[in-house]
């Protein structure tokens, strides 16, 4: 296909909103609001994915969600996002249909629009995704979490990375549910929605818990403290602890883009928020098991890409 079919493909999937202008002009027009949240985020082949992990469509939609779940961590809500593509001449126009229905529905469900973009012919498929949000009150913050505040999790946070794990290693057969993690996740816009008024900071666990809990405290310059043994499982797992350090991959896995919120131990249980530790003065993380003894940590504290 030419870059011309490639636009036309384009301009025929995504509509324009109703408020603004989108595809089909030089660039987007977007009305004005008190605040906005953007955020740009890269799926590279090759390095984020390989396109035998699952149909095109999956693999696109993934991409989005990758993007949008930054602005989840903000307390944003998503109106719309640009795209930008790098297509191999290899690409068929059943498989290109495929990617834009991918990102086309991803964003529809995430109550927004696609409105504009560039396309560019590759040596491997590449999306680049930026995201608009709208902020309705004060963003949450990483350097916000105070001594005292809880600690929650907004789902598994290892289930993603052993999907990803029996992905590469050819597999995926033995536990479906896991690979759909990987494969599937969302922006928790409905965990963000739920706790606007009364989280304190927040982080998407996009490259591990230990990773980006770390991030969170330094930011915030205190210490944080989780409880091993309280980390949500995913349900499939179990058919998978004879291969996989599932412990370790809770801790260091990545990929799930789960909501990592401090604030007020009342919020346990809203939208599915589960209590993992909490916040304290000092400095780093630590991981402490049943009787309160601390573990050693792992060197490798978080996702590396391949």
């Amino acid at each position: 296909m030419d870059e011309l079919e490639l636009i036309a493909r384009v301009t025929a999937r995504f509509s324009r909103p109703d408020d603004g202008l989108g595809i089909g002009d030089d660039a987007a027009v977007i009305p004005p609001s008190t605040a906005r949240a953007l955020s740009v985020d890269a799926s590279i082949e090759g390095v984020h994915f390989e396109r035998t992990f699952g149909p095109l469509e999956a693999i696109a939609a993934r991409a989005f969600e990758a993007a949008a779940s930054d602005l989840a961590a903000m307390g944003a809500r998503f109106e719309s996002a640009l795209l930008s593509f790098e297509i191999p001449s290899t690409i068929t126009g059943a498989e290109f249909d495929a990617i834009l229905e991918g990102f086309a529905r991803a964003a529809e469900r995430a109550g927004g629009h696609v409105v504009g973009g560039n396309i560019a012919k590759g040596l491997r498929l590449a999306f680049h995704t930026t995201v608009i949000g709208r902020l309705d009150r004060p963003a949450w913050t990483r350097s916000s979490a105070r001594p005292g505040d809880a600690l929650f999790v907004s789902g598994p946070t290892g289930a993603a990375a052993a999907g990803l794990t029996l992905l590469f290693r050819g597999e995926a057969r033995r536990a479906p549910a896991l690979v759909d993690a990987f494969l599937g996740p969302r922006a928790r816009f409905d965990v963000a929605a739920a706790v606007a008024d009364r989280a304190r900071a927040a982080i998407d666990l996009s490259d591990g818990l230990l990773l980006d809990l770390g991030r969170l405290a330094d930011a915030s310059r205190v210490a944080a403290v989780i409880e091993l043994d309280a980390l949500p499982a995913h349900p499939a797992e179990a058919s998978v602890g004879d291969v996989l350090d599932l412990p370790l991959l809770r801790l260091t896995g990545g990929e799930s883009y789960e909501l990592l919120v401090a604030g007020p131990r009342e919020l346990e249980g809203t939208a599915g928020l589960v209590r993992v530790g909490w916040i304290e003065e000092g400095v780093g993380v630590r991981v402490i098991d049943a009787r309160g003894e601390a573990i050693p940590l792992p060197e490798v504290r978080g996702h590396v890409h391949r």
